[in-house]
């Protein structure tokens, strides 16, 4: 038998199935930031097998907020480097206990943002899976996903204080490399930040934010310039840069709005 368990409150439910299932096989954890300590209290409390049955970028009630909570997303570059580090260094360390994971989510789904959690985006390859390829075969894809640094807008150092104003010109880029020097294709937008219903969970109740149109002008290089919003409010800065050999790397950054 198999129960699956989230990591709220873990140490406590984790004790209470070790001492009331006795009869239980193995247990399932889904956890995110928090794997490692996560994986410590389970073995620790949990004599028998344990999976990693949902696992994968940070989550995004476990990142840094702007000062007006919106969380900041890492890059896809910045997700295959932790998804890389907890498979290591935690699901593959662990050769007595952990019998092996489910790294989430293959497809591509809205929560938080229309990027956060998919390994695919807007169909193609993130870098999330040359590391999973590499871990699970031994062996690098024969073309691999670009590398993204990070997305900045020009005179703000600080990711979680980018505060506009409204109907004014600004200039952004970003740093984006290729393994295999392919040429990249650059495309731009910016989205109001996706109101999350009451009652949502996992992005269940929540609507895909559409890209406002006749922000950018020329949106197809690593440097852009933008008109901010015209209406006040909390929005976001999106750029993907696709290789042309169906992978793609992507960041964002969020950014306010001020009210008059």
């Amino acid at each position: 038998m198999l129960t699956v368990v989230g990591t709220g409150h873990y140490e406590r439910k984790v004790q209470e199935i070790a001492a009331a299932c006795k009869d239980m096989d193995l247990l399932g954890v889904n956890a995110y930031g928090d794997l490692g300590p996560v994986t410590e209290l389970t073995r620790k409390h949990w004599p028998k097998p344990y999976v990693i049955a949902e696992w994968g970028p940070t989550g995004h009630w476990q990142v840094p907020k702007t000062k007006w909570r919106a969380p900041l997303e890492q890059t896809s570059s910045e997700k295959a480097q932790v998804i890389a580090e907890r498979y290591e260094r935690i699901i593959l360390a662990d050769r007595t206990h952990c019998l092996g994971s489910f790294v989430f989510y293959w497809s591509e789904k809205q929560e938080t943002t229309h990027t956060w959690y998919g390994l695919f985006c807007n169909g193609l390859r993130t870098e999330s899976i040359d590391v999973m390829q590499h871990f699970w075969s031994g062996a690098w894809p024969a073309n691999r996903a670009p590398a993204i640094g990070g997305t900045t807008i020009n005179g703000f150092s600080d990711p979680r204080s980018v505060t506009l104003q409204a109907g004014k010109t600004y200039g952004a880029e970003v740093q984006v490399t290729d393994p295999e020097s392919d040429p990249l294709v650059f495309a731009w937008d910016i989205r109001p930040e996706v109101e999350i219903p009451a009652g949502s969970y996992a992005g269940s109740l929540e609507k895909k934010a559409q890209p406002i149109a006749g922000l950018i002008r020329d949106p197809a290089g690593h440097q852009i310039e933008f008109t901010a919003p015209p209406v006040g409010g909390p929005y976001r800065l999106f750029v993907t840069a696709v290789d042309g050999q169906g992978n793609i790397a992507y960041g964002n950054i969020p950014f306010l709005v001020a009210k008059e």
